[in-house]
This record gives C-alpha cells, structure tokens and sequence, in this order.
C-alpha cells in the first residue's frame, strides 16, 4: 500500500450535533490520497456511531479510515499526539469534529506543498456563527523571527488545523501530558520554525464554528488559563532547549504569557481576577508594549487597580 499524501486526525469528544457535517466534508475532498485518523477519547455520546453511519456512504474511503477509541479518557492534547504517531502520510494536518472544510482545501493545499517544496502550508480560516461568517486570511512572514511574533500577536493562529505540516516535523515536537488549551500552540512555533520553507494558500479555508457552547476553548476558568499557562512553559522550555529562543523576540513570550493569563478577564466572576492579578504579578508585572485592543487595555488597567465589580460590569453588558 503506498504512502498516503496526508495524514488528518480529528480527535472527538461531545461532538455529536457536529460530527456528521465534519465527516462528510472530509470524505468529500476531492484529494484521493487521504489517511483518515479518528481517535474517540470516550466520548459520552453516540459521535462514534454517527460516524460510522456517515463513513458507510463513502465505500472509496473505506480502507482510508481508522476509528480508535482511547482505552481512558486522555484530554484533546494526549488524543492529538497519539494521531500524531501514528500517521503515515507524508504530510499531516488536524480537524476539530465541530467544524469542517472546503472541499478543495486538502488537494490545494497539498499541490501548493510540492510545487514549492514547502514542509509547512498554512490556510485561512472562515470563523462561522450561526448564518454569519468572517475570513481570516492567514499569511506566514518569511523571517522566523517574525513568525514567530504572529503567533504571540494573534496575526498567526496557533491551531494546528489549519496547517498542513511535513510528518518528520510533525512527528518530532510532542504535545506534553496535561496540555488541553492552547495544546497546539504549544508545539506550532516549534514546527514552523524547524521548517526550511512556509507556504500558504488564500482560496479554500478551514471552517471555524465558533457558536459550540460546549467547546473547551469557550471556557473562561481558572482551570482554562493554568493549561494555557503550561503550554506557554512548554513552549518556552523547548525553544531554550533547541536554542531557538536565539532567533525570537523576548517580548513576544512576554506577550504570550500574557495572553495567558487574559482569559481569567473574559469571565464575569471576581475570584478569577482576583487570581489574575496573583499570575500577572508573578509571570508578566507589566502590559505589553505591543498594540493591544482598547478593551485589553482597559480591562488590564482595572484589574491591575483592583476596580473588579467593573470588569464584571463591563463582561455582564458584553454579554446582554
């Protein structure tokens, strides 16, 4: 059996109202050479069975897809880097159950990877609420240095599902135990930086529901912020350890930990501001000399103050 071109994972937990529009946006590529990798991380819906329903209509895909189910529930981050060892493509890119993609958007982006010899191709995204969507181009610099700087900006998105990244790379930084948010921002810089030439393509784009409740990153806890907080550490670590910090801007990891810690200011709840204001002291001690949105700038200054009935205020009507 001949090397598949790419390898997609698509890790799944809750995701049983989403499933069935992300399968067949997958089976329907018009890329022949498709390993499918879903990893079911015991879910507690019938997810599974919805997709072996959906699979059944696609008798070409058949020997393409392999359905696993973790022996104990792992965390989307374990469950990304098991697909990760396991692929067998030359390339490898993720999908998240509750979205979907172009149908175009494997074949094109993985024609633009061998007419310019890329290890990295990045896409947009179309962020989709309700009937509403929004495109976000996302368009990689060539220095890595400034790479490096959009993903602490935000200019680039840390996902790993919109980038089609050669196995060798992929397969080399792993996602550490206990890393669910922000798990794939993680190892991202840590690819592209490794990588000889990022390419993109700006026609077909990843598909981004950002109107799921029930999805991991729309939680604004503690809990949230300490995993994202890990996975700046582990990021952090690793760039020392292969000396790519040499090639990086300081203030950019100043950036990311803040970024970090912002989400506890996104929440109506003054406990968790009260928590900021103990981590931003301890990992930031200053707002960043980048850009920042009004809003960040405000929120970050009545926090540093302590005015937290007026966050809470300010997040309530945000809200309404």
């Amino acid at each position: 059996m001949s090397t598949p071109k790419i390898s997609v994972i698509i890790p799944i937990y809750n995701a049983a109202p989403y499933i069935e529009k992300c399968a067949h946006s997958l089976f329907q590529q018009t890329l022949d050479s498709i390993e499918y990798i879903f990893i079911d991380d015991c879910s507690p819906d019938n997810s599974s069975d919805i997709l072996k329903e959906v699979s059944a209509r696609y008798p070409q895909r058949r020997n393409q897809i392999k359905l696993l189910r973790n022996e104990q529930n792992m965390g989307v981050g374990q469950t990304r880097q098991r697909g990760i060892d396991l692929a067998t493509g030359d390339y490898i890119i993720h999908c998240d159950p509750d979205d979907w993609i172009d149908k175009e958007l494997y074949e094109k982006m993985w024609t633009r990877a061998i007419e310019t010899n890329s290890d990295v191709i990045v896409c947009g995204f179309r962020y989709v609420r309700n009937v509403k969507s929004t495109i976000r181009n996302q368009v990689p610099p060539t220095s890595k240095a400034e790479i490096f700087s959009h993903f602490a900006s935000g200019k680039l998105h840390g996902s790993l599902c919109n980038k089609l990244i050669k196995r060798d790379i992929a397969q080399k930084f792993k996602i550490e135990k206990g890393i669910n948010m922000w798990e794939d921002l993680s190892v991202t810089p840590l690819m592209l930086l490794s990588a000889n030439s990022v390419g993109h393509v700006g026609d077909v784009y990843y598909n981004y529901r950002i109107d799921n409740n029930s999805s991991v990153s729309s939680s604004y806890g503690l809990k949230t912020c300490k995993s994202q907080i890990n996975a700046v550490d582990s990021l952090e670590k690793r760039l020392k350890e292969t000396g790519m910090n040499k090639i990086i801007n300081p203030d950019d990891l100043h950036l990311l930990n803040w970024n970090a810690l912002y989400v506890l200011l996104m929440s109506t709840r003054i406990e968790n501001y009260r928590e900021w204001n103990v981590l931003f002291n301890e990992r930031v001690k200053k707002i960043p000399k980048a850009n920042l949105a009004l809003r960040f700038k405000l929120l970050t200054w009545l926090a540093k103050h302590k005015l937290y009935y007026l966050i809470s205020a300010l997040n309530y009507l945000k809200r309404l």
